[in-house]
């Protein structure tokens, strides 16, 4: 079981105190397998205790932050590394795609070479640089305050930190006075890949070690996440049927049914699945309109060669931008047909789920 079907099952207080330590996680730059085993662990402790009808200060003790310093020291400097290379990791790749972009776009150009060509890395200076240490210095502010306000949640500070990154891309042009920092592109392009390269071999490798596979399908983690990401699915939209209930009511206004939120959900994915295929058909034929205008510009080949360059590029960009949305449609989509085939509401059938004890539901996945 992943903590975050654990975490449904938490309320009242022992919900607070999880959210509480999630959001101390969150400021630490905590995330991965090793975050799932630890807040597995408090999660079992919190459960056990809302079960038993014990205080969640029993768990936790009176002070929160006290309780997470320590609670989290498992969370080794090895852990931290491994957090730090991954994001590394995540910004070589979108170095070395924007600076691919850049060169192909240069080729064309009259006397290009690629080996003098040179980038402007002003917005990695500027705005990546600058977005981490913003970022930093927001959560020294936070970690202060956290645990003394009562409400603090984890998508308030993750509403502040893209926040003050927007604010920060704003002003960083203004800041650096217009001045542009031109560097060879070939060493940039060069070492994001090879940085790239290495990390997706060397994940490979630890994953075969520790799973005897080399892909994620072998990882424990993911296999427990895509076991349990359906049911926090349809109770996190259980979640929001009852906050929707909750600002209808103090407006003074209807509130819906159970079926009117399903019946809306199901419009919802529908449009959502249209856009989609909207958005991939623009790319498309704007991607065919920019090769058929190099065609006729300059010759066959070349529109050709460019074709060939901007498709797999655009794919992957798509891949990027819509991966995420395509799979949370598609979860959700399955939750839809579950509650078809089942005669079912989105609330009946979270009420159902729950009531299921926990060794039942893993069979039934």
């Amino acid at each position: 079981m992943d903590y975050t079907s654990a975490k449904n099952r938490l309320t009242g207080e022992y919900a607070e105190a999880f959210e509480k330590a999630e959001l101390y996680a969150m400021c630490c730059d905590m995330y991965g397998s090793r975050l799932n085993e630890i807040m597995m662990d408090l999660a079992d402790m919190l459960l056990t205790a809302q079960d038993k009808g014990m205080p969640a200060k029993k768990v936790v003790g009176d002070d929160m932050e006290d309780f997470c310093r320590s609670f989290f020291s498992v969370y080794s400097t090895k852990d931290k590394i491994a957090g730090f290379l991954t994001s590394v990791y995540r910004t070589a790749w979108l170095v070395f795609i924007v600076e691919l972009i850049s060169v192909f776009f240069s080729i064309g150009e009259k006397g290009f070479n690629f080996w003098t060509h040179r980038s402007d890395i002003t917005p990695y200076m500027v705005g990546v640089l600058a977005g981490m240490f913003i970022t930093c210095m927001v959560d020294a502010v936070f970690k202060k305050m956290m645990f003394r306000l009562q409400k603090m949640r984890t998508g308030i500070y993750t509403a502040v930190i893209f926040a003050v990154i927007f604010g920060a891309a704003f002003i960083a042009p203004m800041v650096s006075g217009g001045k542009i920092f031109n560097v060879p592109t070939a060493p940039v392009l060069i070492g994001a890949g090879a940085y790239v390269l290495i990390f997706i071999i060397a994940r490979a490798i630890i994953r075969h070690k520790n799973t005897g596979s080399i892909t994620k399908k072998g990882d424990p983690y993911r296999i427990s996440m895509k076991k349990d990401i359906d049911a926090n699915v349809v109770f996190e939209h259980e979640k929001m049927f009852h906050k929707r209930n909750a600002k209808l009511e103090k407006r003074g206004k209807p509130l819906h049914t159970a079926q009117e939120f399903t019946a809306q959900i199901k419009k919802n994915n529908r449009i959502s699945r249209v856009s989609t295929v909207a958005a991939i058909c623009i790319c498309v034929v704007c991607s065919l309109f920019a090769v058929v205008t190099e065609a006729v510009t300059n010759s066959i080949g070349s529109a050709l060669m460019f074709g060939a360059v901007l498709l797999p590029v655009e794919a992957v960009l798509l891949f990027i931008f819509l991966g995420p949305g395509v799979f949370a449609e598609r979860v959700q989509r399955r939750m839809i047909e579950t509650c078809d085939r089942e005669n079912l509401t989105i609330i009946e059938l979270a009420e159902r789920m729950r009531a299921l004890p926990q060794d039942a539901q893993e069979e039934t996945e």
